[in-house]
């Protein structure tokens, strides 16, 4: 669950799916047994992300956002200069 806050505050956040998918490949990896449901469909069932998201109250499902158009037009070419500018200050630190 911490993953998934962090990806998501960096805009990187995961749908259901994609989290199903991923939490097999991890089970997968590191030898954890599965159901035979989860390997016939290579992703974790309806089930256990159901409990998942019990067992983790801090958890929601959303739907992303449309950029709005106040953001949108913040994000040009000076601005993007100055942010780079600032990034290249601190690893020059």
């Amino acid at each position: 669950s911490d993953y998934l806050i962090e990806s998501q505050q960096r805009s990187h956040g995961l749908s259901p799916t994609n989290l199903k998918k991923l939490v097999y490949s991890f089970a997968i990896f590191n030898s954890i047994p599965v159901p035979p449901s989860w390997v016939k469909s290579e992703t974790a069932g309806k089930d256990w992300f159901t409990n998942f998201l019990k067992r983790n109250q801090r958890l929601s499902i959303r739907k992303p956002e449309a950029t709005s158009q106040a953001r949108a037009a913040g994000l040009n070419k000076v601005v993007m200069k100055n942010f780079y500018g600032q990034v290249k200050e601190l690893y020059e630190k």
